[in-house]
């Protein structure tokens, strides 16, 4: 019997692995699930579902979108961190994730090494927007305006924490003045048509640009390096300062131990999905960027914006935990 014991194993082993390597090769045999971190009809979730139709249309098996909002996007990473690795769940959330959240919070319920990335897909802009009665017109106006009233100039944000909250105190260090920050729960964007705030930087697509649009908010510049297509006339903040650039995104990741063979096969799905005309003109009909960088690329972004939010943050002192 002790002779036959390790052929008994050896056999065991190898149907295991053939039955691994079969699943493999016919992945996806059940439906997909994607993880969003926001509610439904924003433009992360408008966008999830665009690529989960497409997806699914190319695999003839369904992939369904679960949104997951709450705790600034962690309930969401933490679900598909802490899901089987087999492919059949994938996390869909925008850049604060992994840049933000690890410096926000003292502690995560899952790890970065958690997640697997593998594609970021949208790049999105911001608009600097003020109330139209502020007396100012542009970027150099602005900040002569802010620096002769140290404290009194206030700016919405979502939440202290927020990447809106983030960005406009980076905005604040380059135009070197000091704002007053006014968090909200809700959208700034009456008050700020209103004048009871006075600034509000914000996503591309939606109320903003319509606004704009119909002149009840006044766009002083744009975060990108070059002008958006969206707001073409709108000067972007690097022509006024420099060394300003910041831009939003939209990624996939899933689980750690993810099979190489299914991942690839989502680099190579997204891949096709994203050269679809149709899929670009839905993206930019949404003031986005459609863009796919695989994971190489989407793993060196990660790492460089981590280190410059989280020094942004350790220096403002913000923490999440208990608020």
């Amino acid at each position: 019997m002790a002779f036959f014991l390790p052929r008994l194993l050896l056999a065991a082993a190898l149907g295991a692995t053939l039955a691994v390597a079969h699943a493999q090769s016919v992945f996806p045999s059940r439906p997909i699930k994607v993880v969003v971190t926001t509610p439904v009809g924003v433009t992360p979730d408008v966008t999830a579902r665009l690529i989960a139709t497409k997806l699914g249309q190319a695999w003839s098996m369904p992939v369904v979108v679960d949104n997951k909002p709450g705790a600034g996007g962690t309930i969401a990473a933490d679900a598909v961190a802490k899901a089987a690795a087999d492919g059949y769940t994938l996390l869909f959330a925008p850049n604060p994730i992994p840049t933000m959240a690890p410096h926000l919070y003292s502690k995560l319920p899952y790890a970065q090494t958690d997640l697997q990335p593998i594609t970021i897909v949208a790049q999105v802009g911001y608009v600097l927007l003020a109330n139209k009665d502020l007396p100012v017109s542009n970027m150099k106006e602005l900040a002569e305006y802010v620096k002769a009233r140290p404290g009194a100039v206030s700016y919405a944000s979502y939440g202290v924490g927020a990447g809106t909250h983030l960005l406009m105190e980076k905005l604040a260090a380059e135009m070197q003045v000091t704002m007053l920050h006014v968090p909200y729960k809700t959208s700034p964007l009456p008050d700020l048509m209103s004048g009871q705030v006075q600034l509000l930087i914000e996503p591309f697509g939606g109320p903003a640009v319509e606004a704009v649009k119909a002149g009840r908010l006044k766009p002083l510049g744009v975060t990108m390096k070059t002008r958006s297509p969206a707001l073409p006339k709108v000067p972007s903040i690097s022509e006024t300062f420099g060394g300003f650039e910041s831009v939003g995104w939209l990624g996939f990741w899933v689980p750690a131990k993810t099979p190489v063979a299914v991942v690839q096969k989502y680099h190579d799905a997204i891949a096709e999905v994203m050269a679809q005309q149709d899929v670009q003109n839905q993206f930019r009909d949404l003031s986005i960027v459609p863009v796919n960088t695989g994971p190489v690329t989407m793993a060196q972004t990660i790492e460089r914006e981590s280190g410059t939010w989280g020094a942004l943050i350790r220096r403002l002192g913000i923490k999440m935990d208990g608020m």
